[in-house]
């Protein structure tokens, strides 16, 4: 027999974002509210580079919101597939109301 659990959210449900250094000797976080215009530093305050220099935006401001995101999604992963950011980006999410 096979169990199969899914954990469904919404963007309204994001109560924060986490920055976590990704330096095993670190693990700093930065946290911010999603409504929150926060200024993300390129490097920890351990001097780990987080932002890639070489990375661009592969969209234009002509498309749709919804279509940015899964594009920025997409191309996030990618990225941190082939070539790791880091840094760990982490949602946390409010607790299900029962």
């Amino acid at each position: 027999m096979t169990f199969e659990r899914k954990i469904v959210v919404g963007l309204e449900d994001i109560a924060s974002i986490s920055l976590e250094c990704a330096n095993d000797k670190c693990k700093r976080r930065i946290t911010f509210s999603p409504d929150e215009r926060t200024q993300i530093p390129h490097a920890c305050s351990c001097g780990h580079k987080w932002i890639p220099s070489n990375v661009t935006v592969p969209f234009t401001s002509t498309e749709s919101l919804l279509g940015i995101f899964l594009q920025v999604v997409e191309r996030m992963r990618a990225i941190n597939s082939a070539n790791p950011y880091g840094v760990r980006i982490l949602l946390e999410y409010k607790e299900p109301e029962q």
